[in-house]
């Protein structure tokens, strides 16, 4: 096809042109996914097909209306104008542990043809990998300590229940520096929410909240929950880090992101957990979790989502001292500052989820206008507006779950189980899906080095080990 004089593709030959292509292009022998940006007639399609049969193929195409032919060739295909960035898109299709075996790969005629959509694709595409390459990385390093999280939250917690739904408005307090404006309002006629980075300046202006939910699975984490009050009811993923003393203390609801590993998990500790979202950042949880379980407004307070010339957070803060301690006469708070703020590409992509799923929230989700950044489909409100409106106060019902040894009795049978399966695979054998998410969270660097290499004995004895490791300390805990 020739477009305004630039041609696509041979006049005289397309299909031998794609495999000399495919030839020079792609060097990986076993991808996992390979992205084409406009393809044009996609002759390389076929090409790919017969090479990699179990590749997944992505197009992504510079125009709404080219081409449309032939998109059906493709595993899934995005186009501009469609709901959802390339960032987006892409992350749907392309799994984390997938990107080591991902090749990306332009069709240069079309690039010469559509300069500014092609750059504007692979500026999503360079997004994608550094999202990505930071779920890399954070997996890699916490994964061990996110399975010993699920482990000893499902035994330990000792006071379980399940919250009716929310009635009247909600206030979401999030840990941005707008969070300060809603001080000393009255705010008698919420419910307060929290998220865990929050508790500090609440507890600092005496506003106690009804719910708190918190996702970080990281050690440093559990900081924040030192401000939680007594009586709050803490909701929260089994692989967040919650410390021991209020897994026995406080009443507890679990999120479920509907993993094998999870259901398994939950169904041996007989405990009902909440469906719920994973999310990069957990004001995003937060918001579904509300919206999910009540039935008036949600107001954000302190989702700013944007850098500041000062401090990024509500103070006081957690992490408060630890940004201290890290401050020096070479090296001043205002440059630690300034240095944070010139790092928004998580928040950038966090505003982007927001604003991508506004019409989901069904014109529920409101922030306050002190926020220093405006995010379209999301409207503003001020507090004032739900003054006629009164929340009734949180209704809790314990859930009836088997004393905690014999929860534990039953979680260390199975992880024992999953050691001797785990130790006995072999390549072909067919995994059960939880056995995929131990071997994932045991070694996550082990496993994209098999995934490529094809060899899993290093990666099999070390999960093997760990696993029966785990049980014998969960079995002791209780004792």
């Amino acid at each position: 096809m020739c477009t305004d004089c630039i041609r696509l593709h041979s006049a005289y030959n397309p299909a031998r042109e794609a495999e000399r292509f495919v030839d020079t292009a792609i060097k990986e022998k076993n991808p996992r996914c390979i992205v084409i940006t406009e393809p044009g007639e996609s002759h390389l399609a076929s090409v790919l097909r017969t090479r990699f049969p179990n590749a997944s193929l992505i197009a992504l195409r510079y125009t709404a209306d080219k081409f449309t032919e032939s998109d059906s060739l493709w595993t899934a295909v995005w186009r501009p104008g469609e709901a959802g960035t390339v960032t987006d898109f892409l992350y749907r299709f392309i799994p984390e542990e997938f990107i080591p075996q991902t090749v990306f790969v332009p069709w240069k005629p079309a690039d010469s043809l559509w300069p500014e959509a092609a750059k504007a694709v692979w500026s999503g595409i360079a997004e994608l990998v550094r999202l990505q390459s930071g779920i890399l990385r954070t997996r890699t390093h916490f994964g061990k300590r996110w399975l010993t999280n699920m482990v000893n939250s499902v035994v330990l917690a000792k006071n379980p229940v399940r919250i009716s739904a929310l009635t009247g408005p909600v206030l979401l307090a999030c840990s941005g520096p707008s969070l300060e404006s809603v001080f000393p309002q009255d705010l008698s006629s919420f419910h307060v929410a929290a998220v865990s980075s929050s508790l500090a300046a609440l507890s600092e202006n005496r506003v106690f909240a009804n719910i708190c939910i918190t996702t970080d699975g990281g050690y440093w984490a559990r900081d924040h929950l030192r401000y939680l009050p007594s009586g709050t009811v803490l909701v929260f993923p089994p692989e967040a880090a919650v410390p021991r003393t209020i897994l026995e203390e406080q009443p507890v609801v679990f999120l479920s992101y509907s993993s094998a590993l999870e259901k398994k998990l939950f169904d041996l500790a007989g405990i009902n957990s909440v469906p719920a979202e994973r999310n990069g950042t957990v004001s995003g949880t937060a918001v579904r979790y509300l919206l999910d379980n009540g039935q008036g407004s949600v107001i954000a307070a302190g989702l700013d989502l944007s850098v500041s010339r000062s401090f990024s957070h509500a103070r006081p803060h957690a992490f408060g001292p630890l940004l201290d301690s890290g401050t020096r006469r070479t090296s001043p708070l205002c440059s630690v500052l300034h240095e944070r703020a010139e790092n928004s590409f998580a928040l950038d992509a966090y505003a982007r989820w927001f604003e991508t799923n506004s019409q989901s929230f069904d014109g529920r989700l409101f922030r306050i206008p002190a926020s220093l950044r405006s995010i379209p489909g999301i409207p503003v409100r001020d507090l004032a507006q739900e003054s006629g409106t009164k929340a009734f106060p949180l209704e809790m019902m314990t859930q009836d779950v088997p004393d905690r040894r014999v929860r534990a009795e039953r979680v260390a049978h199975y992880l024992a189980d999953r050691a001797g399966t785990v130790a006995a695979l072999t390549p072909g054998m067919d995994v059960e899906p939880d056995i995929l998410e131990l071997l994932q969270l045991v070694s996550f660097a082990a496993y994209t080095t098999a995934m490529k290499s094809g060899d899993y004995r290093v990666l099999c004895a070390d999960t093997s080990r760990y696993l029966a490791t785990l049980a014998e300390r969960i079995t002791r805990r209780v004792r």
